[in-house]
């Protein structure tokens, strides 16, 4: 029998709700609840497309906050070590506990006993994301800045219409641009974005672009944020566009 099938026929459902008093858990599992309330959540994640599992971790013990964490991590070393810490702090925990945390969620997995609508996650996944996005805005920033510097050549002038197939869009020098943009700013392919940054989730790269907006760094378009730009006469393709600010290069610069 596998772990699953076990882990299933374990825990009882009536009529789609787990009873709290016929969950039939693996040895020393149950005694988690004497310190932790444990849920299951199905939400959305900016580093992943569609829904994922979440767990949600409740300390009976003094008025913490929830912890919250993907289930991925409770597999990862260094995630674990991050949430070990946050338990201890929160509550009454010890780190040899943590693999019966580990069975005791698996176990809802299985029992399909999810936690629907819930309002502290969306709440912590909003504070997190921005504090996120900031300091990847920032990274992400500079990494274009310094690709657009040390590589003039693969940004040619649109004026002067050197765009080839090689490049990876053009500088946005024509007066009207200028006016518009600023006096540098490129055109940068969308695809190409994408190799550079190596940022696979749509989501995910959509908030950080906007966060480089508010700071007047990006100009979003229409389509995904990005905008159709002519790169060279009869040749257009979808492009993001970037003001370059190269004192972010500079010690202390922003």
């Amino acid at each position: 029998m596998s772990k699953n099938q076990s882990a299933k026929n374990q825990v009882k459902v009536k009529n789609g709700v787990l009873p709290q008093r016929d969950i039939q858990f693996p040895n020393g599992i149950k005694e988690v609840e004497t310190d932790w309330k444990v849920e299951l959540l199905l939400e959305e994640h900016p580093e992943f497309t569609g829904n994922v599992y979440i767990a949600k971790f409740t300390s009976k013990w003094g008025n913490t906050n929830p912890i919250y964490c993907l289930c991925s991590d409770l597999y990862c070393k260094k995630k674990q070590k991050e949430l070990i810490r946050e338990l201890v702090n929160r509550g009454r925990f010890h780190p040899d506990e943590l693999e019966a945390f580990i069975q005791y969620v698996d176990c809802l997995k299985v029992a399909e006993l999810i936690t629907s609508n819930d309002e502290g996650y969306k709440q912590h996944i909003l504070g997190t994301t921005e504090l996120t996005n900031n300091d990847e805005a920032e990274i992400v920033y500079r990494a274009i800045v310094e690709h657009a510097i040390e590589n003039e050549s693969v940004f040619p002038s649109k004026t002067l219409g050197g765009y080839r197939a090689e490049h990876d869009g053009v500088r946005l020098d024509q007066p009207k641009e200028e006016a518009k943009y600023g006096e540098y700013a490129i055109a940068f392919e969308a695809s190409k974005l994408r190799d550079l940054l190596e940022v696979n989730n749509t989501k995910r790269l959509n908030a950080i672009l906007g966060d480089l907006a508010k700071r007047g760094l990006f100009f979003p378009g229409s389509s995904e944020n990005r905008k159709k730009v002519t790169l060279r006469t009869g040749y257009a393709q979808h492009c993001y566009i970037f003001k370059i600010d190269e004192s972010v290069l500079s010690e202390g610069g922003k």
